[in-house]
């Protein structure tokens, strides 16, 4: 199975679950981490195309509500939030990026 943006928030989320959410930092491998830590952005590490475009679809789904410096912006979002408020954003974006069906059209014999 190739990798998604899907299966790349849904990790994501569930090293959250596991392991805890955490405010200011990335965090660590088999710790607590932010949303940007979950994804797999770690200071001084590569990130992935992947990550980031989980990030990006991330992105799309944080309140518009949320001040300047927190819209468009997980590291700051991730800090002014709560850990309902990191959990459903997520969840919304796994929904909004989950493989689609494929329509099959039948051919007429």
């Amino acid at each position: 199975m190739i990798p998604s943006t899907h299966q790349t928030l849904s990790e994501g989320l569930a090293v959250l679950r596991e392991h805890g959410w955490i405010r200011g930092r990335y965090g660590r491998p088999g710790g607590p981490r932010c949303a940007m830590g979950a994804l797999g952005f770690d200071v001084g590490s590569d990130v992935s195309p992947l990550a980031v475009a989980a990030a990006e679809a991330l992105n799309e789904h944080l309140p518009r509500f949320l001040p300047t410096c927190c819209r468009k912006n997980i590291a700051h979002w991730n800090d002014a939030s709560t850990w309902e408020d990191v959990e459903s954003t997520f969840r919304a974006a796994i929904a909004a990026t989950a493989p689609q069906a494929e329509s099959v059209e039948l051919v007429p014999a």
